[in-house]
């Protein structure tokens, strides 16, 4: 999986503290602009707008500066998804062009040798 980058918006609430707020979501996927959710007394998340503060990714407890626009957030988000997405297929496609053995090499615990096609016998194996 490439990761996930999720939105929160650095918001002031209302007890004077400065806190990171998930971002909230239109029921299509599209951001809702300026609304965060925070959780309430009984634990449940409500919706509350706040104007001031930015948006930010975060990823791997890495937060990512993403502008002061919902809409810009959204779109650096994607963009660090198809990023991300590009290189998990990149590092794979480089693991499956990995070179093949040749008949003559053996390796054991990084020692290369001359092994003949035709012999079995361990002891006949010269050391490179």
């Amino acid at each position: 999986m490439a990761g996930k980058f999720s939105i929160y918006k650095y918001v002031k609430l209302q007890d004077k503290h400065w806190r990171y707020a998930r971002a909230a979501y239109h029921p299509n996927g599209k951001i809702k602009p300026n609304i965060v959710l925070v959780k309430d007394v009984n634990g449940r998340a409500t919706e509350e707008k706040h104007t001031e503060g930015f948006y930010f990714l975060n990823f791997n407890n890495t937060w990512i500066p993403a502008g002061a626009d919902a809409l810009e957030a959204q779109h650096k988000r994607k963009v660090k998804l198809n990023q991300a997405e590009r290189e998990r297929f990149e590092r794979q496609d480089r693991g499956s062009r990995t070179k093949p053995r040749s008949v003559g090499e053996e390796s054991h615990q990084g020692r290369k040798w001359n092994i003949s096609p035709l012999t079995t016998d361990r002891r006949r194996w010269t050391r490179v």
